[in-house]
């Protein structure tokens, strides 16, 4: 698309992010830049206006962040959580289940929670060195939580080609004082607050007792049962989908009663059946309001 001053020479999408490569004919010479249009909720509008206020100053505030197993992202501070395959807390490198759980922050609060003052913020910030200052304010700060070798190569590969990301730490190694990054860690975990150690100790909680149920619920199970108690296949590629959701809704409806865990599996068995015709009715009563379709899109055993 071109008018006589601009031309969008093309777009990429990637989530809710647009990127469009855009050219300016009214500047002599000008280069094509990059402009990224982000669709952010109304819930989140202010948390994200607040993030890219200022440059990379959200970047940074999120590497205090990270050091204490939260994401400060445009979109909210949220609580992450590294398990191995049984659901147990495992190291960040060596674990294979990553989650992460949204943490009811405004954005003056999360940044509040991470040492820093929310009315030097809203002052606003006239050179470079006053972001850095800023950033360096937190009791939490150090400058190896920002080294590139402390990062992923995905964020490495991104930051060495952000000039001001590669000027905060030049900065930061002028001016950091020198204390034991350990010490700071070990202070800032002892001050998160009891909200963020609540959802810490829920996220475990929740993720074991999912892979526990995924361990003792096999597809496998579910889909003889289907067949033999309700006469439902979903054998065709396009009832896959329709399968998941009902997988998804009895693995919750099991999720919610009182725990299971240590239930023998005759036991087990018996309570997940129960579930299950409890979940068949709600799916059959569904497509029938949909249509009056019989036992919905799948098929009958025969």
């Amino acid at each position: 698309m071109r008018s006589h001053q601009i031309e969008i020479l093309g777009y990429v999408r990637n989530g809710a992010t647009i990127s469009l490569a855009v050219k300016f004919h009214r500047i002599w010479e000008a280069p094509t830049i990059q402009i990224d249009l982000i669709y952010q909720s109304n819930e989140d509008f202010d948390f994200a206006y607040n993030y890219f206020s200022y440059n990379d100053l959200g970047n940074l505030i999120g590497r205090i962040a990270a050091t204490v197993g939260l994401k400060f992202g445009h979109d909210g501070l949220y609580l992450k959580g590294y398990f191995d395959a049984s659901g147990k807390p495992a190291d960040k490198h060596e674990a294979l289940i990553k989650r992460e759980v949204k943490l009811n922050y405004s954005f003056d609060e999360a940044i509040q929670m991470l040492g820093l003052d929310p009315a030097r913020f809203h002052q606003g910030f006239n050179e470079l060195e006053d972001i850095f200052e800023f950033v360096m304010s937190s009791p939490f700060f150090h400058k190896d939580w920002f080294l590139f070798e402390n990062r992923t190569s995905d964020q490495r590969a991104r930051d060495k080609k952000r000039k001001n990301y590669v000027a905060a730490l030049e900065y930061f190694e002028l001016h950091a004082k020198n204390v034991p990054s350990v010490w700071i860690k070990t202070v800032f975990e002892s001050k998160l607050p009891n909200k963020v150690k609540a959802a810490e100790r829920k996220l475990r909680k929740e993720t074991r007792a999912r892979m526990l149920f995924k361990q003792r619920t096999k597809a496998s199970k579910i889909r003889k049962w289907l067949k033999v108690h309700f006469g439902l296949t979903f054998e065709a590629q396009n009832e896959q989908k329709t399968f998941g959701k009902l997988m998804q809704e009895l693995a919750l409806a099991i999720y919610s009663l009182k725990p299971y865990q240590n239930l023998p599996n005759k036991q087990f068995n018996a309570l997940l059946f129960a579930e299950l015709v409890k979940t068949v009715n709600k799916y059959e009563e569904t497509n029938k309001k949909g249509g009056n379709r019989k036992r919905g899109s799948a098929e009958r055993a025969k």
